[in-house]
């Protein structure tokens, strides 16, 4: 426990530069860390970008996988895509790659945020505390003869639907963007079991997570398509499904050369 503890307080203790200098006892100094990423983004730039971006959020591997998609030749399609549309394909691999939502899986995902989450449980505690006091005032409105009482029944009632209306918008605009960010349940906080009742999750299928599939990515590609391509689309959907997993599959690779690569110089580094 003391272990613990001396963590815990570092952790939450003001990081000086000393702090900053400081090295891991258990872990890489930040010298083998930084040569094991040059080492490996030496040998393989593409498998770096997609660590850099699904783990540090880097703007520019994202330009970087794009550009790298965009290099890779479009065959068997019997289409010409339009420039937006071949945009919106890479858009599709790269979220699976990164583990990122796509736009068709957000609403199913901002639904489950505004049911399920904490921030959705202190909010509806909220309104129900309002929407008891609001209902309180319109029956004291019925019993008093005052109009001046009632008219300032009547302003607070307002007032307070004014606070429910802003705190269901507040609510609404943070499951979109937790929807946006991951494709992690909140329901079952990923673990694919509801704690209470140790049953599988029903928003998520006992996975943990929101999986893109087959039908979500027709559904986002359809949405960014020319109105006329629609239907040669749907014609020719498995042939573009393959195109799909053959870069899905091209992008896997390279990062896990990446890793692999990353793996071998630390365990070199601790081994001298």
């Amino acid at each position: 426990m003391s272990k613990k503890l001396e963590l815990l307080t570092l952790l939450s203790a003001a990081r000086t530069m000393k702090w900053e200098e400081s090295v891991s006892k258990n872990g890489p100094t930040k010298e083998q860390l930084l040569g094991a990423m040059g080492l490996a983004q030496r040998d393989n730039p593409i498998g770096m970008a997609i660590l850099n971006a699904k783990y540090l959020h880097c703007a520019y591997s994202l330009v970087v996988l794009r550009d790298f998609l965009g290099s890779l030749e479009v065959h068997r399609l019997e289409i010409g895509l339009a420039s937006n549309e071949l945009k919106h394909l890479h858009y599709l691999v790269m979220a699976d790659v990164l583990n990122v939502p796509i736009d068709s899986q957000q609403a199913r995902l901002a639904s489950v945020w505004r049911r399920y989450s904490a921030y959705a449980a202190r909010t509806q505690k909220s309104i129900e505390a309002l929407s008891k006091a609001m209902r309180s005032m319109e029956r004291a409105i019925e019993i008093k003869a005052n109009p001046f009482e009632s008219r300032r029944l009547q302003a607070n009632i307002a007032s307070h639907q004014t606070r429910i209306d802003a705190q269901k918008q507040l609510l609404a605009d943070y499951a979109q963007k937790k929807a946006s960010e991951s494709a992690k349940c909140p329901r079952c906080k990923a673990t694919g079991v509801i704690p209470k009742t140790q049953r599988p999750c029903e928003s998520c299928d006992g996975v943990g997570e929101f999986r893109t599939t087959e039908a979500d990515w027709k559904s986002s590609f359809l949405g960014a398509a020319l109105p006329t391509h629609k239907e040669f689309i749907i014609r020719h959907w498995p042939a573009i499904v393959h195109l799909l997993q053959e870069w899905r599959t091209q992008l896997y690779r390279h990062e896990a050369e990446a890793l692999s690569t990353l793996e071998k110089r630390l365990s070199a580094e601790f081994e001298d």
